[in-house]
């Protein structure tokens, strides 16, 4: 499965357990993502104990700040041999170039990904917040600034993506909430409000999918993996 384009999301601050966990995945997943509960406790050691053993990890800290500070904390994260970062693409276009310059300065190999909007917030969350538009029309307009800024990817939700596809070539999609169909059914998805099933994001054109508990919290991670593989391919 090397093709897999299954990212595991290590929701969990025991890292004896997602190193475990990660040693038993490795061959059935693209990356292995490690957010900011991890990296609160951990720090950059912690991520190392992970590419040390050569996984592929994908930080997702979702970098925003003003350009100087992102470019030196992008410096500095991309010394750890990740394979994938995050940066906000709310932090407007200085601030991706800023980021961008320091990812290739020290490792151009590592995928440079925006974050659009949240998968936890829907229309009536932006607009609280004070954005015009829906979640589509505000994820095209930061599609925008990843693709001046040229950056890899961007992430959003699979419901965006097939929009988005019909334009566009360059950059790819890496789309969290993701969930199983009998979870959605369930309503067990958690905080998450735009999600699809790995088959929907996959035939909307997702390149990556990011999917956490449905595999972690399984009593058989890999079967459970191969089986969310084989749902769409």
């Amino acid at each position: 499965m090397n093709n897999s384009p299954i990212i595991v999301a290590l929701d969990d601050v025991d890292i004896e357990k997602l190193l475990k966990l990660s040693a038993n995945l490795s061959d059935y997943v693209f990356s292995f993502k490690l957010g900011l509960e991890f990296f609160s406790k951990y720090g950059p050691d912690g991520v190392l104990e992970f590419t040390k053993k050569n996984y592929p990890i994908f930080l997702d800290l979702k970098l925003h700040d003003i350009p100087h500070t992102v470019y030196r904390s992008v410096y500095e994260l991309c010394k750890l041999n990740i394979n994938m970062l995050t940066v906000h693409l709310s932090g407007g276009l200085d601030m991706l170039l800023a980021a961008k310059k320091a990812r290739d300065e020290v490792d151009p190999n590592v995928k440079l990904l925006g974050v659009s909007v949240l998968t936890s917030l829907n229309d009536t969350d932006l607009e609280r917040i004070g954005f015009r538009y829906a979640p589509l029309d505000q994820v095209k307009n930061l599609y925008k600034l990843a693709e001046d800024a040229g950056l890899d990817a961007i992430v959003c939700s699979a419901w965006e993506v097939k929009s988005l596809k019909k334009d566009q070539q360059n950059i790819e999609f890496v789309t969290p909430g993701i969930r199983l169909e009998k979870e959605i059914r369930e309503n067990q998805i958690s905080d998450q409000k735009r999600v699809m099933t790995p088959k929907q994001a996959f035939e909307a054109g997702s390149n990556y999918l990011v999917i956490g508990r449905s595999i972690t919290n399984s009593t058989n991670p890999i079967d459970s993996c191969k089986e969310i593989y084989n749902s769409f391919i």
